[in-house]
């Protein structure tokens, strides 16, 4: 199927019916920018590596080989040139090391492997509860502590209870997630993602495509929206249309998380 798709034509979007939300997700994620490329920094990566080790995906010693060197692996911080891994260590003490396939689906809660954006409903293994808790790393800037795309850090004191912590940081994350829905430009979704809202999801959908092939607003609006009335001063479709590339932007910048969790 040509990706993306005829905007324009319902029939090459998910049915709405019966397409469920984690491959709604997808179809959102796809759509990201951000995704694509970092999607294609990692086939960059990926390929250099295999052209040193031409065999590896035949060859279990070539697969070891590959696994093994160092390029395949992404260290935070950054290990030196020339210096070891326990020196490394010992340099660091707090440190991580990733393969470079995990770190790049990671970014994404994806687990294992990355998909590439053109396939239509690859095989994904999502992380199991997506963006629900994660620890900060004290060695590099974070996106949690820089309160982007919806995200934000909190700092409990396990010395004292944890249950109260909990309840209170629950009436804060509420308290700030309505304020973010509330900006002019918000980093989630304005409405909760359920099941049952396939057919406008795929508006969505439709929305972001139709902008990327730089549709006005008002061609949008007569195709998504042939219905609503456009007449000054309410411009109730025009209105429609920019509302639903608001909804769709933060969808598939953020928003597809939340269709992982739903059932």
């Amino acid at each position: 199927m040509q990706f993306p798709p005829d905007w324009k034509n319902p029939r090459a979007y998910p049915d709405p019916r019966s397409t469920q939300p984690k491959e709604f997700a997808w179809e959102f994620l796809r759509r990201n920018p951000k995704y694509q490329e970092s999607y294609r920094e990692f086939v960059r990566r990926y390929n250099a590596l295999l052209n040193n080790y031409p065999k590896a995906q035949t060859n279990r010693r070539a697969g070891y080989a590959l696994v093994h060197d160092r390029r395949f692996q992404v260290y935070e911080p950054p290990i030196l040139p020339n210096e070891s891994e326990s020196a490394w260590i010992r340099r660091v003490r707090s440190a991580s090391m990733t393969p470079i396939n995990w770190w790049y689906a990671r970014l994404w809660d994806i687990r294992e492997w990355p998909s590439d954006p053109d396939e239509d409903r690859p095989d994904i293994v999502w992380e199991r509860w997506p963006g629900m808790v994660k620890i900060l790393s004290p060695h590099k800037p974070d996106e949690y502590l820089a309160g982007r795309s919806g995200k934000i850090g909190l700092g409990f004191d396990l010395a004292l209870p944890v249950a109260p912590q909990i309840e209170a940081a629950q009436r804060y994350l509420k308290d700030h997630k309505k304020w973010l829905r509330a900006q002019p430009d918000p980093a989630i979704p304005a409405v909760e993602p359920r099941p049952n809202r396939g057919p406008k999801l795929v508006i969505l959908l439709r929305a972001l495509d139709g902008k990327a092939r730089k549709a006005s607003i008002k061609e949008m609006g007569a195709v998504l929206f042939p219905k609503s009335p456009n007449e000054y001063p309410g411009r109730l479709r025009d209105h429609k249309v920019q509302q639903a590339l608001k909804a769709a932007r933060a969808m598939r910048d953020a928003g597809y998380r939340d269709l992982l969790m739903s059932r």
